[in-house]
């Protein structure tokens, strides 16, 4: 379990940079913690052309560090995460998928529980070319999924649309 520590930072003047101020960072092992969860996964054929997937993950997490301020990673992954999938081949050429998750609240960084819900219709035009029509978090306009809203990589995952071709050759 990684904690870091600022060391004592200093003016770096070595004849080739500008001067600059070096702050040195170390990471360590200053923290202990225990976990523990669950997860199962099933796997339904209902019928010989329709699969129904089901999944869920409940995982608690409590850390214990020198400097209780990194103490944060247990409140960066969700308590319970639940899936439903479903997967139909309709005939030869054509197929549809539709998928749905729940993923609880994350506490630090302070992102809201969500559900979303994705649709995926195929098409097998020959042998070699396939057309797909997808929808992605079609329940919601947007969510974030991760990271803290000042986070320079910080995203919101939005409603979307799109076909995809495929050319096997």
């Amino acid at each position: 379990l990684e904690t870091t520590a600022f060391l004592t930072p200093f003016l770096v003047n070595n004849g080739v940079d500008p001067l600059h101020l070096f702050i040195p960072v170390q990471f360590q092992n200053n923290m202990r913690g225990r976990t523990y969860g669950i997860e199962f996964s099933t796997d339904w054929l209902a019928r010989p052309d329709l699969k129904v997937t089901a999944n869920y993950s409940f995982l608690h997490m409590a850390l214990e560090a020198d400097d209780p301020s990194q103490e944060t990673a247990e409140d960066s992954y969700p308590a319970h995460q639940l899936g439903l999938r479903a997967s139909w081949t309709i005939d030869e050429n054509w197929s549809l998928d539709v998928g749905a998750a729940y993923v609880s609240r994350l506490k630090n960084p302070d992102v809201d529980a969500y559900v979303r819900m994705d649709v995926n219709l195929g098409w097998k035009i020959d042998n070699n070319v396939r057309f797909n029509l997808i929808g992605q978090n079609l329940t919601g306009a947007s969510h974030r999924e991760f990271n803290a809203t000042s986070d320079l990589n910080a995203s919101e995952v939005e409603r979307s649309v799109f076909g995809k071709i495929t050319w096997e050759f």
